[in-house]
């Protein structure tokens, strides 16, 4: 009876101490969501003191052997979101489900750089997100200036890095490899030597030129039109006469819609109503073909572009003002009669 009296006391004095032995901080300190980022081929030391550092658990011998007893690898990067009060167990399960992925995204043309980053976050049409990012703070860091100096950007033309195309992203990338993946395979890739000294003899740098074709892109849908466009543009900056851009007044006025002559006066330095020369930065993500045009379109000797009366989204050239004008008033007579 002595002996089963003694075991009763002794076992769960026991159990208490192997709890404070094994687990020593059982759940994380944090008092919102942190991004673990755990580097590929850490030692089991760094990685424990690591967990410790960012979360505040502790676990004998470590959180690391424990993982490696779940046959978890850390050949590999893993990057998971932790919530506040995720106990050792459960932060042990994020770490051995933790799987790199790769997912094609589908950068379209015409689009902001804040809105090419929530999309590039998130994937709208199958309700998931791509990269395991926190979208507010992620966010916020996207739109700072000092993120772009090592490509020799702003955020003003950071649109520069991207050109539309598919890419085929891994989920694991954090938010300055993702850019370096852009300014790699998209920026330098698309740079190539036809194209930069197709730049140098229209004596434009590589960030005139994309602020140039996102004007031409956001001028008209129909690309067929592109070179014609961009020939206007071009022919103005050579004659030193203002571009009178309408997308530049729209985004100067951030919003869309009709521009009205009260637009043309709003004093931004995107306003190339009142500024001569290029914009300080893209409008959007130009497209490939309006950079193209930019680059190799034919030239011709049209000043003057005005929209068709009719729905085609077409415009019609002009030499000189006096044909100009008549076209313009042929499409607000048109636009007058649809009221």
């Amino acid at each position: 009876m002595k002996a089963r009296k003694l075991i009763s006391v002794f076992i769960p004095v026991l159990l208490s101490l192997s709890l404070f032995v094994f687990v020593q901080q059982w759940k994380s300190t944090n008092t919102k969501n942190i991004k673990l980022v755990i580097n590929a081929n850490l030692t089991s030391d760094s990685i424990n003191k690591l967990v410790y550092k960012s979360l505040g658990i502790k676990l004998y011998p470590g959180v690391a052997w424990w993982a490696q007893q779940q046959k978890v690898e850390f050949n590999k990067k893993i990057i998971v979101s932790v919530r506040p009060n995720t106990n050792a167990w459960n932060l042990l399960k994020l770490i051995k489900n933790y799987k790199v992925t790769n997912f094609d995204w589908v950068l379209r043309s015409s689009g902001t750089l804040k809105e090419v980053i929530d999309d590039v976050v998130y994937d709208y049409q199958q309700n998931t997100q791509n990269f395991r990012w926190v979208n507010s703070s992620v966010a916020s860091w996207f739109l700072q200036d000092s993120v772009y100096h090592s490509y020799g950007l702003t955020s003003q033309t950071a649109h520069c890095l991207f050109i539309a195309n598919t890419y085929n992203l891994k989920a694991n990338y954090s938010p300055r490899e993702f850019l370096d993946r852009m300014f790699l395979e998209s920026y330098k890739k698309y740079w190539n030597y036809k194209r930069r000294t197709a730049a140098q003899n229209r004596k434009l740098s590589l960030e005139q030129i994309i602020i140039l074709a996102s004007i031409v892109t956001k001028e008209s849908n129909a690309t067929v039109e592109f070179g014609k466009i961009a020939s206007v543009y071009k022919l103005r900056l050579i004659k030193d006469m203002r571009l009178e851009a309408d997308p530049t007044v729209v985004f100067a006025r951030g919003k869309s819609g009709r521009v009205l002559l009260s637009d043309t006066k709003i004093n931004s330095p995107y306003n190339t109503y009142l500024n001569k020369g290029l914009p300080p930065g893209p409008l959007c993500i130009p497209d490939p073909k309006a950079i193209d045009s930019v680059l190799f379109g034919k030239e011709y000797p049209f000043l003057f572009f005005c929209a068709k009366p009719d729905h085609s989204g077409t415009h019609n050239f002009a030499i000189n003002l006096s044909e100009h004008q008549a076209n313009a008033k042929a499409y607000h007579n048109w636009l007058n009669q649809r009221k």
